[in-house]
């Protein structure tokens, strides 16, 4: 597999913008994922805004990787669904202005019944979410994890891919009892960006703990075999969410990931 195309999702390191993304690449990374929230909201980023953001991250000699999209409540959840959907859209909308056409976010779980309501109000909000993603040259990459990845093909094949695909994170997998490799062949060409995440799974169900990359249960040489077996040439994104030290956990993720 060729050399790694190595980002970092900014928030991970607590920092405001403009010093998150120096410090990312100062840690060498060649990529950067930012959420599109605050003063990277759609509402709050200006023209101008936007070229200086492009610009701040050219001259560092990083690139976008995508936008995130955080949300409290996924696209299952009727309250608020309107308010999501167009928040939704206008994040895609910016992710292609700023030339890093993809939106990574969570949607909720997907039933495994195709006429539970609940998965009836998910499919119809992410037809509306991934017709907008494809009219304006984007895509919408689910998170892995609620569900089994075998499921969330089906979903997304069933909506015809209107957009939708999938941002693949080992870490959510094996807390909730996936098989990361297995999953890798299950979205197969579905997979259009990955968080370099890891976890040591415990046994009892959906416990377990994050861990920096090379020290959890994932095993990379097979998971980025499969990867490479299924023809992904994208990103991989180094998150951490649960870190004391993330600039210390970040420089030795890029130093594990640099080996391959």
């Amino acid at each position: 597999m060729p050399l790694l195309k190595i980002g970092l999702r900014i928030e991970c390191l607590r920092l405001p913008t403009r010093q998150a993304l120096r410090q990312a690449a100062e840690l060498g990374v060649q990529g950067v994922q930012v959420n599109a929230v605050g003063e990277l909201a759609p509402d709050n980023l200006s023209a101008t805004g936007k070229r200086e953001l492009r610009h701040l991250v050219n001259s560092l000699g990083l690139s976008l990787t995508a936008l995130g999209f955080p949300t409290r409540h996924g696209f299952n959840t009727a309250e608020g669904l309107e308010g999501r959907i167009a928040a939704a859209q206008k994040v895609l909308g910016l992710s292609y202005e700023l030339r890093a056409p993809i939106v990574t976010g969570i949607i909720g779980r997907v039933p495994e019944d195709e006429t539970h309501p609940t998965r009836q109000l998910l499919a119809d909000s992410m037809r509306v979410v991934g017709s907008h993603a494809e009219r304006v040259g984007a895509v919408f990459a689910i998170e892995t994890g609620t569900e089994s990845c075998a499921t969330l093909r089906r979903f997304i094949d069933a909506l015809g891919g209107l957009g939708l695909r999938a941002n693949l994170d080992p870490a959510n997998l094996l807390v909730k009892g996936y098989d990361p490799i297995l999953a890798v062949r299950e979205l197969n060409e579905a997979i259009v960006h990955t968080h370099a995440r890891d976890a040591v799974r415990e046994s009892g169900g959906e416990l377990g703990r994050e861990a920096t990359p090379g020290d959890g249960d994932l095993d990379w040489n097979e998971y980025l075999g499969a990867l490479e077996e299924v023809g992904y040439r994208g990103w991989f994104v180094i998150e951490r969410e649960q870190s004391d030290n993330p600039q210390r956990d970040v420089a030795r993720a890029v130093e594990f990931l640099s080996k391959f």
